[in-house]
């Protein structure tokens, strides 16, 4: 069994070092697209905070994977081989070109918004218990990357607001969905 463990480290160590070149490959693509020197004196300010932001929480999750069970560690490989969560990550650097396109920004922040749920399936998945401030800073992290997408753009960021607001309703959808089929196997189970 080592090597499922190794496995396990390789795979979440993969996807945490696919997920931190992705984000500092935002900022740099998006330097490189911007159009003006007040919107690259933003990006410049918000991208070594996000590149730490986003190095810190991979530590949190690594620290916490380090605790893990070996159901947990084989729980974690089975979500990002089901999510396909290192390839997500790693084909998303391929929008990189198309970064100045209204396509291009809503597919990379569609692809951070994936990414988010499958971090939150892992920090599930190896037992953390999610403290309050964590989600918080996930979601600061999201609104950072956000802005720097839209360059400043009011309507850009109204854009990106509405499609958060989508991504929230369905994660209200989703966890009304998990709930129902808790319940329904509760009940199967109960009539057994």
């Amino acid at each position: 069994m080592p090597t499922e463990t190794k496995k396990s480290d390789n795979v979440l160590e993969q996807f945490l070092s696919e997920f931190e070149t992705l984000v500092s490959g935002i900022t740099e693509h998006a330097l490189k697209n911007a159009e003006d020197e007040d919107e690259k004196a933003v990006i410049q300010s918000f991208a070594p905070s996000l590149n730490n932001q986003i190095f810190e929480l991979n530590q949190f999750i690594r620290e916490g994977a380090k605790k893990s069970s070996k159901q947990q560690e084989h729980d974690v490989i089975e979500v990002l081989k089901i999510s396909s969560g290192v390839s997500l990550a790693k084909n998303a650097k391929g929008m990189f070109p198309s970064i100045g396109s209204l396509v291009g920004k809503l597919g990379i922040d569609r692809i951070i918004k994936e990414i988010k749920k499958i971090i939150y399936a892992i920090l599930d998945m190896i037992g953390i218990k999610l403290p309050k401030w964590l989600d918080k800073i996930i979601n600061l992290i999201d609104e950072i990357i956000a802005f720097i997408l839209s360059g400043g753009s009011s309507k850009m960021m109204t854009t990106f607001s509405i499609q958060e607001q989508n991504y929230l309703n369905e994660l209200t959808q989703l966890a009304k969905l998990e709930q129902a089929h808790q319940f329904k196997f509760q009940e199967d189970e109960d009539e057994e």
